[in-house]
């Protein structure tokens, strides 16, 4: 656990390479504890290393299939290499495990609003936002949702209200959706 807690410190003061190997020995130390691999498998995401991130997601993922946050950043991961399917079978997989953890909804429905599926984004942003009720990002993505099938009307709704949550919103699009 010291490895994992330092790691984590290292990872918020940007030293990702001595949070990288504060996450290696944690595993060697613990192998059976999913944190450190989510963790480490994020910062080797973030920098590139894919083929890396995905294969400490699928150990963890293997020692415990029950691990939600496991398969919300393999379904990142999969995003990232273009792969939109596997990424949505890894959200969905996700909501099953935890279906009441409102981000996992927000990650599915952002992957269904980039391939235009706009009412499934807008259930899912729906399922956000009943788990996230001060979300702004959520109603921002279900404005830009209604925004794609032309419902203007509930877009410009959901636009200020996550302006009132504090979300930054354009306001070209907010003086589009008003004509």
């Amino acid at each position: 656990m010291a490895y994992q807690l330092r790691g984590q410190l290292h990872e918020k003061s940007k030293e990702l390479q001595l949070a990288v190997n504060d996450y290696e020995q944690a595993i060697a130390l613990t192998p059976n504890y999913g944190p450190s691999y989510v963790n480490l498998a994020r910062i080797l995401g973030a920098d590139g290393q894919y083929d890396a991130a995905l294969n400490y997601l699928n150990q963890v993922i293997i020692l415990n299939p029950t691990y939600a946050t496991a398969f919300l950043n393999r379904g990142v991961i999969h995003e990232m290499l273009g792969k939109k399917e596997k990424g949505r079978l890894d959200y969905s997989q996700a909501i099953q495990l935890e279906p009441e953890n409102g981000l996992f909804y927000r990650y599915r429905g952002v992957n269904y609003l980039a391939d235009g599926n706009s009412n499934l984004a807008i259930a899912d942003f729906n399922h956000a936002i009943q788990f996230l009720p001060k979300d702004g990002l959520s109603y921002f993505l279900r404005a830009k949702a209604f925004q794609q099938i032309g419902m203007k009307k509930e877009a410009l709704i959901d636009a200020q209200k996550a302006m009132d949550l504090n979300y930054p919103v354009e306001q070209s699009m907010i003086n589009e959706l008003k004509e």
